[in-house]
């Protein structure tokens, strides 16, 4: 595009594209020279303006002479002062010569003076010939042909005519956003680096056009189409594009508007989609695409086998007598004006129109199969004679020449393997492929060749396959540019062989659907190849429920081992993407990279991937959504071991999430966050833990924003003599509020290693967290081993968590309140929101008043046996129904508070004082009372039992949660608070170690159904050890006990729990199962026996 490349809207003209102006002294091409640009006296420019178009205001030329001399003003910057000679000829819009010149004096109208004039000067739009001209051919003189406004070519009154770019330039550039049409042409011998033949920025129709012979470089061999296009029995064949990574050897579509029907596109060439590559728009149907169409004498590059040579041949494209293009066009698409082929033969001979630009003009072979759907054989071929339908033929007649839509497979093929010959198969239009039926079909390139392309943006499904052993530039198994879903089938061992390929399994620039599939094996060996399994350009990616694994993108600089996407929209939802490399010392994003546009993983697993940096997710100038996933076991030779954020445009989002056990070798074993200060990183809800770094181990912070929110960063480590555990910040500013961070391991700062931004608060940095259950190294002290215990950072009971954060700052990225917690329970549940991913709940606390009593029971009662219940109607276990297993939960858990309750503390103001002396001394002896009465053991009565409960506490008080900043702060949460109410006083007593405190405790709760000891142990941070067993649905520990022998360790654990009321529930509850009459009977022995000691 020498002068000009783009669209013109409507309205232009009266300009000189692409031919010689008459300036008095050109410029050089060196630019030594800048030419002269005044016009000569025989300048083409002179008055051939549009004198309306000029402004009032421009009254003088460049030099400040008069802007229009003359009839007319002149074309350009500069007005020719002098007097034009006599004998220029009339505007005109009938051709007379085959010769390419812009001369108005030679008394001749050539095709570029004619589509100059075309519309103006009173003149029609319609160019036409002079019958002279017939089957004529004009070569061109270097310089394309350029239509910048409305206007028709018609040589179908001439028979046909033939516009020859004789290998020196393009043949056609259409620049008009206005119809441009060309009818009974052939475009032939174009040379230019894209649309070699014609190149269309504007609107372009085509009928009845011969596009044959033309060579580019780079894409569109014959036809580069960048707008509106509509192209009706034409032939574009004999095309090619020589570039290596060039593609389109015969249409190139960089638009979604194309239509194109009963039309041949075949027998052209490029490294990459030798015939069409582009989406074909609804309406489109009745083609050829990358067939064998029958021509007399197929195009080729002659004996030196390079296109674009002298040897070229530019083929015979008539049809023999049994070409597949014979009576299978559609009739109802010829427009009327269409009477006649490019031969001047009627334009429909026999029961249809044939498909191209010439009609057949005898009977064609007896013996022609009838078109079918239903495949019937294995061989890839193209043959109508043969008495049998293949896939490539099915896909010809499926909506077209059958009015079933749905290509299915005789029962004989199941398990059978489809091997292509050569060509990729090509769909243009809705229809369905489902092998289903057959339990497996593999379609096998044979490695000569892509296995399927999709042009149609009607929808296409593919359902039930296998696709195998392709290789392509890009989309080495599939590349869709139109609108396909792949469904229950599986892409394996394919690969992108570009130096730049892209999407070794799957290349998409339409809209693709990919569910309950699995993509796997895929590679993309270019040095800058992209997506091994998928690679998604500008285009809609939605990957659901499926497996992406096993693929990789080998060259040095090659990204997204499982899946690249570039300015387009990638959603991945509840699908597993692992075990992907991107295996290039400069390689990023093992398991997707992200280079633009918005990418979305929600409810899936990325894991087990591996890249320099960003080994799970790598996210650039993009977008991220990460929700309700988990980005686990990834490992990064450099940085960003789960997730590398260095977008510096779009903001990224984790919501719900869990990062763990991700590697990496210099900074952000879990994230990395690299984004620019304008864009912001926020996590929410989530739990980044188990990850390792050189520094930064759990989240590392470059550059930019990042803001933690309720989340849980703990049990991460750095390894050698770098800090930040769980935060390294380098620069930028971290901010965190409601979050944990704790339990971390560097060789300093182990925690945080820089300061947190001034807003952060409600924060647990350091300290103990009170966990279910805290990471470890395990029995061998040494991390990274098999022994290694995983954290559970739910909280437990008398966790400094609970109850902790801020309401008003449990907000998401938009400052909308965050709804529910990482597990999905309600994000608030008793007034005050905990601190980290996990919100507190009691079990059996249907309620949320924070105790499991008798309204509990009350709602399960009124729920009893129905179906669709939740936690809230009195389902504990989550099965949906109301039954006696949640009855077994409520009387497991009943009397049990979620709070630390100091006996005697009757307005529950955290301390046992005078105040609730009066409130117990203004209800005494009355009855009905409750806790806040001062019925301190739920017996209804205020009297000297109560008394001496608040006399054996009087004083005593509750550690509020602080903001630990330090590691020495961890005792503070959980030293022993008042007297031990069990044995002998706590100065005189060893303490019991926790793992002992814990198999004690645990032991206490034999026989109990393994569910219901699982649910109320895990509330102590305690779980079965591996030798305890079930037997018949009862747990059994190591060593049970009775109730006597276990008094003294709950009781200590209570202590230790700063909760009172917890091991009075829990002693009523053994009473009670020891013969009692009921729990409640159980809390007044379990009371009056402690009483009794203290």
């Amino acid at each position: 595009d020498p002068d000009i490349r783009g669209a013109l809207a409507a309205g232009s003209g009266r300009n000189l594209i692409g031919t010689d102006p008459g300036f008095v002294r050109n410029p050089s091409p060196s630019g030594t020279d800048r030419g002269d640009l005044r016009l000569t006296e025989l300048s083409p420019a002179v008055d051939m303006g549009d004198d309306g178009a000029v402004p009032e205001e421009l009254v003088a030329d460049l030099d400040g002479n008069p802007r229009v001399v003359g009839a007319s003003v002149d074309i350009g910057a500069y007005e020719f002062q002098g007097e034009t000679p006599t004998g220029r000829e009339a505007p005109a819009i009938v051709v007379t010569t085959l010769d390419d010149a812009f001369d108005p004096y030679d008394g001749q109208t050539s095709l570029r003076e004619a589509l100059f004039h075309a519309g103006h000067d009173g003149l029609d739009t319609a160019v036409e010939f002079d019958s002279s001209l017939s089957s004529g051919t004009i070569t061109l003189d270097g310089q394309s042909l350029y239509v910048d406004h409305v206007a028709t070519v018609d040589a179908s009154a001439i028979g046909s005519l033939v516009i020859d770019g004789d290998g020196r330039s393009r043949v056609l550039t259409v620049l008009s956003t206005e119809p441009v049409e060309l009818a009974a042409l052939t475009v032939t011998g174009g040379a230019e680096q894209s649309g070699a033949g014609i190149a269309s920025f504007g609107s372009l129709g085509l009928t009845g056009v011969s596009i044959v012979g033309n060579v580019a470089t780079s894409s569109g061999g014959g036809l580069y189409a960048l707008a509106t296009l509509a192209v009706v029995n034409s032939t574009i064949a004999g095309n090619a594009v020589t570039g290596t990574s060039g593609s389109g050897g015969g249409v190139y579509l960089a638009i979604e508007t194309a239509v194109l029907t009963n039309s041949i596109v075949a027998v052209n060439a490029a490294p990459g989609d030798p015939d069409i590559r582009g989406t074909l728009a609804t309406g489109s149907g009745h083609n050829l695409l990358g067939v064998d169409p029958g021509f007399v004498r197929n195009p080729g590059p002659g004996d030196d086998g390079q296109w674009g040579t002298a040897d070229d041949d530019r083929g015979d494209l008539r049809l023999t007598e049994f070409s597949p293009a014979i009576d299978m066009g559609d009739s109802d698409a010829v427009p009327a004006a269409l009477a006649a082929d490019l031969d001047g033969n009627p334009r429909v001979v026999g029961a249809r129109v044939d498909i191209g630009v010439y009609e057949f003009q005898s009977e064609m072979a007896p013996g022609r199969e009838t078109p079918s759907v239903v495949v019937t054989t294995l061989a890839d071929t193209f043959d109508f004679y043969d008495g049998q339908t293949s896939l490539r033929e099915a896909l010809f007649h499926a909506g077209q020449n059958v009015a079933e839509t749905n290509v299915t497979f005789d029962a004989s093929l199941a398990e059978g393997t489809i091997t292509l010959d050569g060509l990729s198969l090509v769909i243009d239009h809705a229809l369905r492929i489902d092998a289903s039926a057959l339990g497996e079909l593999t379609l096998d390139a044979d490695g000569r060749s892509r296995v399927l392309t999709v042009c149609s943006a009607e929808p296409v499904e593919l359902i039930g396959l296998t696709i195998t052993d392709g290789a392509a530039l890009n989309g080495g198994g599939v590349a869709n540019h139109g609108t396909l879903a792949i469904l229950d089938s599986t892409i394996v061992g394919n690969t992108a062989t570009g130096s730049s390929g892209y999407g070794g399994g799957v290349y998409n620039s339409g809209e693709l659907t990919i569910a309950d599939s699995i993509i796997s094996d895929n590679t993309a060996t270019g040095t800058y190849g992209r997506g091994g399994g998928i690679a998604n350009y500008s285009g809609t990616v939605t990957v659901a429920g499926s497996t992406v694994s096993g693929n990789a993108a080998t060259g040095t600089s090659s990204d997204g081992g499982g899946i690249y996407q570039s300015s387009g929209t990638l959603t991945v939802t509840c699908s597993t993407v692992s075990g992907n490399a991107a295996t290039g010392t400069s390689a990023d994003g093992g398991g997707i990279y992200q280079s633009s546009g918005t990418l979305t993983v929600m409810g899936s697993t990325v894991f087990g991937n591996t890249a320099r940096s960003g080994s799970g997710i790598y996210n650039s100038y993009g977008a991220l959504n990460v929700a309700n996933s988990t980005v686990s076991g990834n490992t990064a030779t450099v940085s960003g071991g789960g997730i590398y954020n260095g977008s510096s445009s779009d903001s990224m989002f984790v919501v719900n999430s869990i990062i763990s056990g991700n590697t990496a070798a210099t900074s952000g074993g879990g994230v990395y966050n690299d984004s620019s200060t304008s864009n912001t990183l926020s996590v929410a809800n989530s739990v980044i833990s188990d990850n390792v770094a050189g520094s930064g181990g759990g989240f590392y912070n470059r550059y930019g924003a990042a803001i933690l929110t309720n989340t849980t960063i703990a049990g991460n480590r750095t390894t050698g003599s770098a800090g930040g555990g769980g935060i390294y910040i380098y620069n930028g500013t971290v901010t965190a509020t409601n979050s944990i961070v704790a339990l971390n391991t560097a060789s300093s700062s182990p925690n945080v290693l820089g300061s947190l931004a001034a807003e952060s608060s409600h924060n647990l940095v350091g300290g103990d967290p009170g966990f279910v259950r805290d990471p470890g190294p395990g029995d061998d002290g040494v991390w990274g081993t098999a022994d290694d215990v995983a954290g559970n950072f739910r909280l437990r009971i008398g966790s400094p968590a609970v109850n902790a954060g801020s309401n008003a700052l449990a907000v998401d990225a938009q400052g909308n309140p965050l709804t529910t917690d990482l597990d999905g329970k309600p994000r608030i549940i008793y007034a005050t929101v905990d601190r980290g991913a996990y919100e507190f709940r009691l079990m059996a606390d249907a309620n949320y008043d924070g105790k499991v009593d008798v309204d509990d029971s009350k709602i399960l009662a009124g729920n009893w046996g129905k179906s669709g219940m939740d936690w809230t109607d009195g389902d504990y276990n989550g099965d949906g129904r109301v039954n006696a297993i949640d009855a077994a939960v409520l009387a497991a858990h009943w009397g049990m508070r979620a709070f630390p309750l100091i006996p005697g503390d009757a307005n529950d103001n955290g301390v046992v004082d005078s105040a609730d002396a009066k409130i117990l001394a203004g209800n005494w002896g009355k009855s009905g009372m409750t806790w806040a009465d001062g019925d301190f053991n739920d017996d209804g009565l205020v009297n000297a039992i109560d008394a001496a409960i608040l006399a054996a506490h009087f004083g005593m008080t509750l550690p509020t949660p602080t903001e630990a900043t330090s590691e020495v702060q961890r005792d503070a949460a959980t030293v022993l608070v008042g007297p031990l109410p069990v044995g002998d006083p706590v100065a005189a007593r060893e303490r019991i170690a926790p793992a002992a405190r814990a198999r004690v405790e645990q032991d206490a709760f034999a026989p109990m159904p393994t569910m219901f000891a699982g649910g109320f142990l895990m509330e102590r941070g305690v779980e079965p050890g591996g030798d305890d067993r079930v037997e018949q649905g009862t747990y059994v520990p190591r060593s049970p006990g009775g109730v006597g022998a276990v008094d003294a360790a709950l009781a200590e654990s209570a202590g230790l729990l700063n909760r009172r009321a917890d091991w009075i529930g829990v002693l009523a509850r053994r009473h009670a199962r020891g013969g009692e009459e009921s729990v409640r009977d159980g809390v007044c022995l379990a009371a009056d026996r402690l009483l009794a000691q203290w």
